[in-house]
């Protein structure tokens, strides 16, 4: 990850690249770089402006995907 974008290095030689609103990294806790947050920063980054646009009458979609168990539902 570097900024907004996040680079998958495959097994095949090829690099991709994907550029995003938000490149955030949540999955360990001992290593953490720049792009590290917890459950309150994703709330407060992403989710708390979502809530406050649809509060004030602004269609808002939050798409939360991974694993099983990984709190998105707590967020």
């Amino acid at each position: 990850m570097n900024g907004n974008t996040t680079i998958l290095h495959s097994e095949n030689g090829y690099n991709y690249e994907f550029n995003f609103d938000y490149s955030l990294w949540s999955f360990d806790r001992q290593n953490q770089s720049a792009s590290y947050v917890d459950q309150e920063e994703i709330f407060n980054k992403i989710a708390k402006p979502l809530l406050n646009w649809s509060l004030d009458g602004y269609n808002t979609c939050l798409f939360a995907y991974g694993q099983t168990g990984s709190g998105k539902s707590y967020t």
